[in-house]
């Protein structure tokens, strides 16, 4: 797959932190192998770039040929449907445009801070690194698709590549009107679903090796734990933790976990875990579907819905400190908060004494997340949590026992 990556470069094409650049990426490489995309590709280094097969004779395709048709077949889209954003216009770009016609009535104007040159950059950060997987698969199903005619082979090989790679461009008028609105990134986990159910039963070895290999990691650690059971005995963790498919690949008592604990009283297993979009969606959906579907409603509706309730959709907890709740789901917020480990938050604004002014004001993990998208998680913190659903399950089995 690699040498794909790199025979497309021929015909390269041209928001993110450097993590999400990463993640988006990977998953479209974890899609493009689900499919059936080899990982043994030689590039041949001329203008040629895939030969097909037409009624049985051999068809050779140019780099020329290959971009205007995977163009003409939409396999090229715009950052905005890549990373399904419902409008042009965002709130802050609406809220500028109205307050500068005020200004200046009748006046052409665009929201472009800094002369348009960073959210330009982003656009095409966004989408060559989805053209550059989709323009992969591309090359591959040219080469792998039995066709009569040159229009059928371009028309399979085009179903095939927005079959793993999906985007906004075909969903209903509903759809874009109210669940892409309600549901981020609703689009990519609305086709992504069937699509990774399909791959455990077409492809599984596909599927287990990522936990096949992380188990190993775990076992290399000494740590006691299986691929059925990843977790280990000799620490509580919360429910939505101890739900996932991978569990903690760093032993407590290594100094890596000792670096990226919030303090001494709380070192724990540490856990590496990129993810995978068929793990991801197992986790979020597999154990509770109802959860998962309440956790992936957008931030505006959900804050307000589980302040309303008291308790936290994902992890089942109660809410009692409602600034540090905020300071965790507000979109951008959330992320200056955790990188400073609550030194800088909602708390600001009332004066209250913040979590990060006691310990650190800085979160490791957080910023190694942010940086590399590695999904380091500090399980010490969360030792309270697994203590809290442990009295929880407790006291629901002496309530079953009648006692």
């Amino acid at each position: 797959m690699k040498s794909n990556f790199h025979r497309y470069s021929d015909i390269k094409v041209g928001k993110d932190p450097l993590a999400n650049i990463l993640g988006e990426g990977r998953e479209a490489e974890i899609m493009s192998q689900i499919a059936g995309q080899s990982a043994e590709r030689i590039p041949k280094g001329t203008r040629v770039l895939a030969t097909a097969r037409i009624g049985g004779k051999k068809y050779q395709i140019t780099s020329d040929q290959a971009y205007q048709m995977a163009y003409r077949h939409g396999l090229f889209p715009h950052s905005a449907q890549i990373e399904d954003l419902p409008g042009t216009e965002t709130l802050m770009e609406k809220a500028a445009n109205k307050a500068a016609d005020s200004l200046h009535p009748g006046a052409a104007r665009v929201f472009q801070p800094f002369k348009g040159n960073v959210g330009k950059f982003v656009r095409q950060t966004s989408e060559s690194r989805e053209h550059f997987v989709r323009g992969a698969h591309w090359l591959y199903a040219l080469e792998n698709t039995k066709a009569n005619s040159l229009e059928e082979l371009f028309q399979k090989a085009a179903d095939r590549v927005r079959k793993y790679h999906p985007d906004g461009l075909d969903l209903t008028p509903t759809e874009k009107k109210v669940f892409r609105r309600l549901i981020p990134f609703y689009s990519w986990t609305r086709k992504a679903i069937p699509l990774v159910l399909e791959g455990m039963v077409m492809h599984p070895a596909k599927i287990l090796a990522y936990p096949k290999i992380m188990s190993s990691i775990q076992e290399s650690q000494g740590i006691d734990s299986s691929i059925s059971d990843p977790w280990p005995d000799d620490q509580l963790f919360p429910d939505w933790l101890s739900s996932t498919v991978i569990g903690p690949t760093i032993p407590w008592n290594s100094a890596f976990a000792k670096a990226i604990s919030r303090s001494d009283d709380e070192i724990g297993y540490g856990k590496v875990d990129p993810g995978l979009p068929a793990t991801q969606l197992l986790e979020q959906f597999g154990n509770d579907p109802v959860k998962g579907i309440g956790n992936s409603i957008s931030p505006f509706i959900k804050i307000p819905a589980e302040l309303a309730f008291g308790r936290e959709f994902q992890t089942g907890a109660p809410i009692k400190d409602k600034t540090e709740y905020v300071d965790k789901n507000v979109p951008m917020l959330s992320t200056v908060s955790r990188l400073t480990n609550g030194a800088i938050g909602s708390g600001l604004l009332e004066g209250g004494d913040l979590k990060g002014k006691e310990t650190s004001p800085k979160n490791i993990p957080a910023l190694l997340n942010y940086l590399t998208g590695a999904g380091i998680i500090d399980t010490g913190r969360y030792k309270k949590g697994g203590e809290f659903d442990l009295k929880k399950h407790l006291a629901e089995d002496r309530k079953k026992n009648g006692s």
